[in-house]
């Protein structure tokens, strides 16, 4: 069945869809074929410093103290 909700517009394939993905591109992760994708000169070399996930109320209380 085709489900055209947002969430599954824009949330991404389930694990079972990365598995297939991968396997089609010969790829054992996502780290792999991120890394045979993404030229060398611009992937980062530690992780982002993006602090704590937060949830949208969360979100735009913060925007808003910004503000």
């Amino acid at each position: 069945m085709y489900n055209d909700s947002f969430a599954s517009r824009h949330i991404g394939p389930n694990p079972k869809e990365q598995a297939e993905m991968l396997n089609l591109l010969g790829c054992s992760s996502l780290e792999e074929l991120i890394t045979q994708t993404v030229p060398k000169n611009i992937l980062l070399k530690k992780p982002l410093n993006i602090g704590s996930p937060m949830s949208e109320h969360g979100y735009l209380k913060h925007l808003k103290s910004l503000g």
